[in-house]
């Protein structure tokens, strides 16, 4: 399940990460535009179908809930656009090497063969998963660069999280560079903690930032407003 669940979500965005140039594109055909990047109805609606797969049948008997999940896509597309223009403006990139080095560790993880044919099954070509698997480590790296790096721990965050954390483990450290290596991880998993509270209110400004719009008419006929 975890595979299958970074593969769609994966495989979701890439629909919506190429640049197009609008001036060609049907003005009624566009779901959401920020600045120069849009998703299309089409883009939404391929989406959707692969975002379905990680729900039980079930889900979409009843009509709220599958209004939910769309705004759920669409709010994640829409931030998803935002960061690209973010990335853009902060001079943001994934190198090729980079890029090589975390697929090749994450499809290190599974056993042979596992990874392949699960794209397979799912019918996700490589070049697609890789594509939006770059897009991933950019989000990744522009959170980091304007929520976690600018956090601060104190040491008593610090101290508060260790003894949580060896409350449920049967052995500490063993000498100092192993310290010196979980200190470190504790750091960055309380940044992370941090960035994520104030997650809500930064996306929200970049929101009002941008020039988002949502194709009103277009959504109406999605949801069956």
């Amino acid at each position: 399940m975890k595979l299958l669940s970074w593969i769609l979500i994966f495989f979701v965005f890439c629909f919506c990460y190429t640049c197009r140039d609008t001036s060609i594109e049907p003005e009624k055909h566009y779901l959401i535009r920020v600045e120069n990047e849009i998703v299309t109805v089409s883009d939404f609606t391929r989406a959707f179908d692969i975002v379905k797969r990680g729900y039980p049948d079930e889900a979409f008997l009843e009509p709220e809930t599958v209004f939910e999940i769309r705004t759920r896509l669409l709010n994640e597309m829409v931030e998803e656009l935002i960061m690209i223009n973010r990335a853009r403006e902060l001079e943001i990139s994934i190198s090729h090497e980079a890029l090589e080095n975390k697929a090749l560790k994450f499809k290190r993880d599974y056993p042979d063969r596992v990874f392949e044919e699960m794209l397979l099954e799912n019918a996700i070509p490589f070049s697609y998963w890789k594509e939006s698997l770059r897009r991933k480590l950019l989000k990744d790296r522009v959170i980091y660069e304007e929520l976690e790096k600018n956090m601060t721990v104190t040491p008593e965050e610090i101290t508060a999280f260790y003894k949580s954390y060896f409350d449920n483990t049967v052995s500490e450290p063993e000498d100092e560079t192993e310290a010196m290596t979980f200190s470190q991880e504790i750091i960055r998993q309380l940044n992370k903690e941090k960035a994520k509270e104030l997650y809500p209110s930064w996306i929200k400004s970049l929101w009002l930032r941008y020039d988002v719009e949502i194709n009103q008419a277009a959504w109406n006929k999605i949801t069956g407003s």
